[in-house]
């Protein structure tokens, strides 16, 4: 226990310093990507983060580096408040109903419904986005992700390293493989493919769907491990007898292994 809260200072003096690196605050080193960050830790440590956070917002630090914090399960609950405008009542209770009846995953609907959560300004995204409107560059810490899991939806796209596969294409090009950059759908079974979720993903513009890519990707990234998907598209549902078996992936795992075998041989830091 003591050896956990002694790494947990030590990384907390690390976020510190990287608060202050010029290179930090004004997002240089990404290549044009978002800068956003996470902050692991076991769960058992929630009470003693909390108390590191606030001391960090308390100090002279926070002062300098116009920090801002925003709790995102306050600032849900005050969304999903502000609803009594249009109920007439408290919609708390409201939506206890719909779980009580409905089920969970229809709590979850209608929660991220209320929020917009399908769209890149969601209602989280504006509030925070009019409480800062008017502030010089600030540091943003987002706490409370936690609370609200599995009751919002995050983000629902996660975006590949555009260089790396760039790279990966033009590998697969000069292997005379004919390829195109798609965006694809991850679900993890058939039973997820409502018609509500295939029309958001027909929106979004994806094309294919896969059961891990959006998962690889985002550890990938986490991780700052270079990452890239080659997927050979075999079956469509609009004909469900026409589809190539590829042996029921058996004789498929060797050419594809080869084939990321010579994809990487043609990209120059995976050489020698």
């Amino acid at each position: 226990m003591k050896e956990d809260r002694e790494k947990i200072n030590e990384r907390f003096n690390h976020l510190k310093q990287k608060m202050i690196d010029p290179k930090f605050q004004h997002n240089e080193g990404l290549s044009n990507e978002v800068g956003y960050y996470i902050f692991d830790y076991p769960a058992n440590r929630e009470l003693f983060i909390r108390k590191s956070i606030q001391k960090i917002e308390k100090s002279e630090l926070a002062t300098e580096v116009n920090l801002k914090v925003y709790d995102v399960y306050d600032i849900m609950i005050k969304i999903l408040k502000d609803q009594q405008i249009y109920t007439g009542s408290d919609p708390i209770p409201i939506l206890e109903k719909i779980e009580e009846k409905h089920g969970f995953d229809s709590l979850i609907e209608q929660i991220n419904n209320i929020l917009e959560m399908s769209e890149s300004n969601n209602l989280i995204v504006q509030y925070i986005n009019k409480k800062i409107k008017f502030q010089k560059q600030c540091i943003i810490f987002l706490v409370g992700l936690g609370k609200v899991y599995p009751n919002l939806n995050g983000d629902n796209i996660i975006d590949l390293d555009s260089k790396f596969a760039n790279k990966v294409q033009q590998a697969l090009n000069a292997l005379n493989y004919h390829v195109k950059s798609v965006m694809t759908w991850t679900t993890d079974g058939f039973f997820r493919e409502t018609k509500g979720k295939l029309a958001r993903a027909q929106s979004l513009g994806c094309q294919l769907v896969e059961m891990e890519c959006s998962a690889l990707a985002a550890c990938s990234k986490f991780r700052n491990v270079k990452f890239g998907q080659i997927l050979f598209t075999a079956d469509s549902l609009a004909n469900t007898s026409n589809y190539d078996k590829r042996g029921w992936g058996k004789s498929f795992r060797r050419a594809s292994l080869d084939v990321g075998i010579k994809v990487l041989e043609k990209i120059d830091e995976f050489k020698n």
